[in-house]
């Protein structure tokens, strides 16, 4: 067995013999119990000066730790939501979150440093998330929350509205928003700061919508239908609003 020091955090070890690579990664696998200290004594040789060192692992007693947070053991949320939850616990802020799930290809996970923190765009019905809590001095703790995701009640579609010239009209005062469905029924819009646009929630179904702004002729979408298929997506929708066609006052 050979071993070189090539900076502060790295040891490069070869030539071991079979033996020497078990004991080699069974002393890893102990290095990373929350309880394993780590501990080095100066050897001498056999003129008394200073020859090498020993690296000994030794275990010390850890405490547990306490969650004063409420966590979930399971988790019904929409598609698309976001979920998070600060932890804390007795052990501050030296505690770390790691995540993961059945499938790790289908979640988006967030890791941080006192949160569990994801988001559901792309896991799927009925999974489980596993979570470890660690920290220094403390035994670790390890624990799953059972996910399901339901499909939204409503779609969200956004309505971008534009003049004649392209431009954006980012003042929605004189514009008339009518949206109503097969039997009648009318739909209001809202103002979202984070998108600066009126929006409006529509469950599955199909509507007639018009739009007015006085000088121009009111744009209409008729037929404009919201499926099941949107429901179990993510994404929401925008539409571009255009008033290109001005009045003509005259005789």
């Amino acid at each position: 067995m050979y071993a070189e020091i090539k900076s502060t955090d790295k040891i490069l070890i070869n030539r071991l013999d079979e033996n020497e690579q078990i004991l080699l990664e069974e002393m890893y696998k102990k290095g990373t119990l929350a309880s394993s200290v780590l501990g080095l004594d100066k050897l001498t040789d056999e003129s008394g000066d200073f020859g090498g060192v020993l690296l000994n692992f030794y275990s010390v007693d850890s405490k547990d730790i306490e969650i004063e947070t409420e966590i979930p053991k399971s988790l019904t949320l929409k598609i698309g939501e976001n979920y998070n939850l600060p932890i804390k616990s007795n052990a501050g802020n030296s505690q770390v979150i790691c995540l993961g799930v059945d499938d790790l290809s289908t979640i988006d996970l967030i890791k941080s440093n006192n949160e569990i923190t994801f988001n559901t765009t792309n896991i799927s019905d009925n999974t489980k998330l596993y979570y470890t809590i660690t920290a220094e001095g403390y035994n670790p703790i390890v624990k799953t929350i059972d996910i399901v995701v339901e499909p939204k009640n409503v779609q969200i579609v956004y309505l971008y509205p534009y003049d004649i010239n392209g431009n954006y009209i980012k003042h929605f005062e004189g514009i008339s928003y009518t949206i109503t469905d097969e039997s009648g029924t009318e739909y209001i819009t809202s103002f979202s700061e984070q998108y600066n646009a009126q929006y409006v929630e529509l469950p599955v179904g199909v509507y007639n919508m018009t739009f007015s702004i006085e000088g121009y002729e009111p744009f209409k979408f008729e037929n404009y239908e919201i499926t099941q298929n949107d429901m179990l997506s993510p994404a929401t929708k925008s539409e571009d609003i255009r008033f290109d066609t001005p009045l003509s006052y005259g005789n």
